[in-house]
């Protein structure tokens, strides 16, 4: 469903906090809190762009999380002088009203030039944001007994905001979180290992998902933690266990071919299915038109193009042409 929202607009932000949920020394992943204006509003599936051109006033070094303290980490030396020109599209992990200001949540994982000038940034530094951007966003059915979240790395933080939502509607919940290593997992360890940790001290954005509101698998590439395997070979189990009476609704994001088989198995067994796209957004306003997608035709004849960033990124998993050659 397009809610062609037009409320886009330059926001300025105030770092909070920006920390590694993960010890891993290999593209650790970091949560980013920005403190904005109680103008900013934005829906679940909903996307903001970073400017990261320019890094912040004060100079930091790049770190790490390492048992507790913040330790020094090595970035390769090519990407440690280059300055990125474009800004970076981030999903909302999550966003709330807290003490008259607008929180926002940004979940990402440190890969290159951009993403190394990031995470450089601490609290009370300043960055300038775009959006809310895209048009397309979850939605859920009139009647659903369970809500089935599947990420493939950092695809979860797209579902967050949307997670915490459901939850606080009293939705059943079941998340399924994949990841190449369980150092790489985007949840803090509380979360996924042994299910044991207390969770009341977590950010906001994961204070939420305990074993009392979401039933959590995990699945890691090399087995070291959950299930060894593809996250879409748990889900395929999850899915098999749904109770023939009850009515499910899917969402996920993650990689293009884990999403091909996602919607292929939420459509065999006719369950509602809404993914969200990673498709690179370079502009987020359509003008570079560098994220074009193909999907069914509205009138259900060939297929049509559309622009992930501005008719997207939220697609009904059954309009699109998941073989895109």
């Amino acid at each position: 469903m397009a809610h062609h929202l037009d409320n886009k607009a330059v926001h300025q932000a105030e770092v909070l906090s920006n920390r590694p949920i993960s010890a891993g020394k290999d593209q650790p992943n970091y949560l980013l809190e920005l403190k904005l204006d109680r103008s900013f509003t934005a829906l679940p599936g909903q996307f903001i762009q970073i400017q990261i051109s320019e890094p912040p006033l004060t100079t930091h070094r790049e770190l790490e999380h390492q048992n507790g303290e913040f330790q020094p980490w090595t970035v390769e030396a090519e990407l440690d002088h280059k300055t990125p020109l474009l800004n970076r599209p981030f999903s909302l992990a999550d966003l709330r009203t807290v003490d008259g200001f607008t929180q926002a949540s940004v979940l990402y994982k440190v890969r290159g030039p951009g993403t190394i000038r990031l995470s450089q940034f601490r609290a009370s530094d300043n960055l300038t944001l775009f959006g809310p951007l895209g048009s397309s966003v979850f939605t859920l059915p009139e009647r659903v007994d369970r809500v089935v979240m599947v990420g493939g790395g950092l695809g979860l933080a797209g579902l967050l905001f949307w997670t915490n939502g459901l939850i606080e509607k009293g939705l059943p919940v079941t998340m399924v979180a994949g990841a190449p290593t369980a150092e790489q997992i985007p949840l803090p360890k509380e979360l996924w290992s042994q299910r044991t940790g207390d969770t009341r001290n977590l950010s906001n954005v994961f204070s939420r998902l305990g074993p009392e509101a979401v039933n959590l698998y995990v699945a890691t590439d090399d087995g070291s933690a959950g299930h060894k395997g593809f996250v879409t070979e748990v889900f395929d189990q999850v899915l098999a266990e749904k109770p023939p009476s009850e009515r499910w609704a899917v969402y996920a994001c993650g990689p293009w071919a884990m999403l091909r088989l996602i919607a292929r198995a939420a459509d065999e067994a006719n369950v509602f299915c809404q993914v969200s796209l990673e498709e690179m957004m370079a502009c987020g306003i359509g003008a570079c038109q560098a994220c074009v997608i193909k999907v069914r035709a509205d009138n259900h004849q060939g297929w049509q193009y559309k622009l992930c960033c501005t008719q997207g990124p939220v697609f009904d998993a059954r309009t699109i042409v998941w073989d895109q050659d």
